[in-house]
């Protein structure tokens, strides 16, 4: 009996060492399976965290484009609005009303009024009313008659 249990232990010891082997490999396998995948995992985190980081920087960008687009439709709906009324024989637009227009220009949309030389507009506009305001003044009268109303004028050109 003793003979055959060494022989069963041999021949267990023939085939443990190359399953053992083989489960080495095996473990070993799994592990870098899943150390490449914790890479790719950590690989995705990362790419994940920049674009939401680029997804929060286009928003701020898309949100400062649209509170500036605003601004500008505003700004056109009262140029347009100026310009209807200033050619108009119905509804006429008077100088020191086109002042207050452009001085609301001025002090509302300050940056604009500057970056898009809005003061320009004025002239323009200023035709109309102008040649309104001048029918009516008698230059030997009232000399300085539209002194005043141009005045108003010298701090929004």
């Amino acid at each position: 009996d003793i003979g055959g249990h060494v022989a069963d232990e041999e021949s267990n010891d023939a085939f443990t060492l190359p399953l053992l082997h083989n489960l080495d490999v095996l473990i070993e396998g799994a592990e870098s399976d899943i150390m490449r995948i914790t890479r790719a995992l950590n690989t995705e985190a990362d790419s994940m965290v920049i674009l939401e980081q680029e997804k929060a920087r286009a928003q701020e960008r898309s949100d400062e484009q649209a509170f500036h687009l605003s601004r500008l439709e505003a700004i056109v709906d009262i140029v347009e609005e100026t310009h209807r009324k200033a050619t108009s024989d119905a509804d006429p637009l008077t100088l020191p009303a086109l002042a207050d227009v452009f001085g609301q220009l001025r002090g509302t949309y300050n940056t604009e009024y500057s970056l898009y030389n809005l003061s320009a507009l004025a002239g323009p506009l200023l035709v109309v009313p102008m040649r309104r305001f001048l029918a009516d003044w008698v230059p030997l009268k009232d000399p300085s008659g539209p002194a005043q109303a141009l005045g108003a004028w010298r701090g929004l050109l």
